[in-house]
């Protein structure tokens, strides 16, 4: 108990359901070391902190085995870590503890991808959802929610194949199906509320600032103008995530906010290759081939230049150019020039 004391005190302060962020952060402003938030002079001390009695009455030492019996099942990254996201210092209330079920270690990926959207999403467009979200996570780390639509969808394509979902409320009371526990052991459930706290409409809003903070880059998928959804995306724009957004038809409710962003500058994606990585989704090269790919990369574009600088023959070359074209690595920008194929 020792050696862990300031960690279970501050995760016995952060279980305080009725405290803001901010409130507890001006107590452990105060305080020397985190175990001092249990000492009943020094909370006394402390000014304009409201309901101190309560938290006089929470914060004691024999509390504390009982938070270490509660969170024995669970990773705790509190926001001393060192493995704690960086992305989450951005936000002015970071939270000062994740409670995670499985594989941590995605947290840290550095090509991420938040896909979002609404409860009412078009069938058709959820079936594309499911493609997308299977390709992109053989290679990416996919970042969701938990809630019906589109969220559902993406958790019931990967079964948490490098997923990360995040909970509106305690793992213990999030789990409303047996999905979530197969998450969990493929990839990551995660969530800033104590594992015993419910789950309340307004926690989805600030679930949604951890999963738009987190990405590098987020897929709008559907919503209304008025979808709450709008917030996550506000946030991705506020910290300057490349948004991504499906195109619809001029009418369709559920695709207004994607229309919207669109015309802001989101990038409209009508194709799996629009998100899957470029070298994951063509095939192999051989090693002339990557010879040939090499050149173009670096400015080398014409035949004739091509063809002398790889020291390959000149019907060599034109088979790897017409291979290169067909594996579609590269476009003809001329009658003899080549260009690197964009997404």
């Amino acid at each position: 108990m020792k050696e862990n004391i300031d960690t279970l005190a501050l995760i016995l302060l952060d279980s305080l359901a009725f405290l803001s962020y901010n409130q507890k952060r001006e107590i452990l402003k105060n305080a020397n070391n985190i175990s001092d938030i249990l000492d009943k002079e020094f909370l006394l001390s402390l000014p304009n902190i409201d309901k101190i009695d309560r938290v006089i009455e929470f914060l004691t030492r024999e509390n504390l085995q009982k938070v270490e019996q509660e969170i024995s099942k669970y990773t705790v990254i509190t926001y001393l870590d060192e493995n704690y996201p960086d992305a989450f210092w951005q936000l002015e209330d970071y939270p000062l503890c994740l409670y995670c079920l499985g594989d941590t270690t995605l947290l840290q990926s550095q090509d991420s991808l938040s896909v979002v959207g609404s409860r009412k999403t078009l069938p058709q467009v959820l079936k594309f959802v499911s493609l997308l979200v299977k390709q992109v996570a053989q290679n990416r780390v996919i970042i969701c929610g938990n809630t019906e639509g589109v969220e559902q969808e993406i958790l019931s394509s990967t079964m948490g194949q490098n997923t990360i979902c995040f909970l509106g409320g305690g793992i213990e009371k999030s789990f409303n199906n047996k999905e979530l526990f197969t998450i969990a052991q493929n990839g990551l459930i995660i969530t800033e509320y104590y594992p015993t706290h419910l789950q309340k409409g307004y926690q989805f809003i600030d679930r949604n600032r951890l999963i738009a903070v987190l990405c590098q880059e987020m897929l709008l998928i559907s919503g209304s103008e008025k979808s709450g959804v709008r917030y996550t995306v506000e946030f991705a724009k506020q910290n300057y995530k490349t948004l991504y957004a499906l195109p619809y038809t001029i009418g369709e409710p559920s695709g207004e906010l994607c229309n919207e962003e669109i015309k802001n500058g989101a990038i409209l994606v009508n194709k799996l290759q629009d998100l899957v990585k470029v070298e994951n989704s063509r095939p192999s090269l051989t090693e002339q081939e990557k010879i040939v790919l090499s050149l173009i990369e670096q400015g080398t574009t014409q035949e004739d230049f091509i063809i002398e600088q790889s020291n390959l023959s000149v019907q060599e070359v034109l088979q790897i150019l017409v291979t290169l074209e067909i594996k579609d690595y590269i476009i003809k920008s001329g009658a003899t020039t080549y260009a690197l194929t964009k997404f």
